[in-house]
């Protein structure tokens, strides 16, 4: 199809644009990766145009990026190889020296320190064996008053522990169990209510030497009456 009058100067007005340069800049060398920026130096060892961004300096000569991590690369494999080589050299071992021997006195002088040494050992070993003997008392048999006595504590300390578990199950508004007992009596705890609060008492204080022997919600901790 022929194109319109009108299409055809549409096109004539569209142009492509392409960037270009002040005609004061097309005389520069310009850096190799930024096109826009004028190069201030040459890479010495791939010659790369370089513009300051670019550039690194070093002592005794300019470097682009890439040449930088190569003579980097290229020190550090010196320095370890010439490091490898001092390390490779034979270390300068030192001639053994021996100590004169000792005179015959400060020889003697050492064996008798080691005998008084010995002996204050063996002594303090004796002492502390009579001490151990001679506190040791012989066995006396107790009576038994003292054997009922003794047999008594343990039953009453269980009674106490029993219920001061009571006491415990009171401030938390819980009534106890039953089975929750102390052993040498075979009848059930004695429940009473005053007022708000609720007492448990031991059905046979007696057993133990007392009168009375309970807790209360308001006081839960065993209390022993005589």
């Amino acid at each position: 199809m022929l194109a319109t009058a009108t299409q055809r100067k549409i096109r004539s007005n569209l142009k492509i644009c392409k960037p270009r340069l002040p005609s004061a800049m097309t005389d520069k060398i310009f850096c190799e990766k930024h096109p826009f920026a004028p190069s201030i130096a040459n890479c010495s060892k791939c010659a790369m145009a370089l513009c300051g961004m670019c550039a690194t300096y070093t002592d005794d000569e300019v470097l682009c990026e890439d040449c930088t991590e190569i003579r980097a690369a290229e020190k550090y494999v010196s320095k370890q190889t010439s490091q490898l080589q001092r390390s490779s050299k034979p270390a300068h071992v030192e001639p053994l020296q021996t100590k004169p021997d000792e005179p015959a006195y400060r020889k003697k002088a050492g064996n008798q320190q080691t005998l008084q040494w010995g002996v204050t050992i063996l002594a303090s070993g004796i002492i502390a064996y009579q001490f151990l003997f001679a506190s040791r008392t012989d066995f006396v048999p107790m009576d038994a008053a003292a054997i009922a006595q003794q047999n008594a504590v343990a039953p009453l300390a269980s009674c106490i522990s029993i219920f001061r578990e009571i006491g415990s199950l009171l401030r938390t508004n819980q009534l106890p169990d039953e089975s929750l007992r102390c052993d040498q009596s075979g009848t059930p705890n004695i429940i009473s209510r005053e007022g708000g609060d609720i007492k448990i008492s031991h059905p046979h204080p007696d057993f133990y030497g007392y009168t009375e022997i309970y807790v209360s919600r308001s006081n839960p901790e065993p209390t022993l009456i005589e």
